[in-house]
């Protein structure tokens, strides 16, 4: 899959497509005791995705612009735990943030690859508040990065992958 394609940053560029939840919306986990904010909606956590991996994909360089062949990465939530940071003060084994994601590389309507990621945030008390934005934000560099790593792995030192 991704072994075979070697792409080029200047003439090849990624786009976010769809992000999926893998459970319909009404079961995805959430967390009633989070303190901190109401819990997240389905649509937050695309939204969220979406702008994070999309500054990952500018950040290294292989974000698409015109006139550069597109290939797309769309992204399916395999799990997601929003988590709450006062639990993870209370009792390092409860209250963990945790999303897992697989993302696929496509061009037209052929999958020519993909990667995955699963990040969380375990423990922690003020500083891992609003964790459930922290492991969104890790999962969508992760994602940016081994899809630079992969891709374009001829320009990994220029591009900082």
């Amino acid at each position: 899959m991704l072994e075979d394609q070697l792409l080029n940053p200047s003439t090849d560029g990624v786009v976010v497509g769809s992000i999926l939840l893998d459970k319909p919306a009404g079961d995805v986990e959430s967390n009633k005791s989070n303190a901190n904010r109401n819990d997240v909606q389905p649509e937050e956590l695309s939204d969220a995705y979406r702008e994070y991996l999309t500054s990952s994909l500018v950040k290294y360089g292989i974000a698409h612009e015109p006139g550069k062949k597109k290939y797309v990465t769309n992204i399916t939530i395999l799990g997601y735990k929003e988590g709450s940071a006062f639990i993870r003060w209370l009792t390092p084994a409860g209250g963990e943030s945790k999303i897992v994601v697989q993302a696929t590389l496509e061009l037209g309507d052929v999958v020519i690859g993909g990667v995955e990621s699963q990040q969380s945030i375990a423990w922690g008390g003020g500083f891992s508040i609003a964790g459930w934005r922290h492991v969104i934000r890790w999962s969508a560099q992760e994602v940016g990065q081994k899809l630079c790593q992969k891709m374009f792995r001829d320009n990994v030192s220029e591009l900082g992958c």
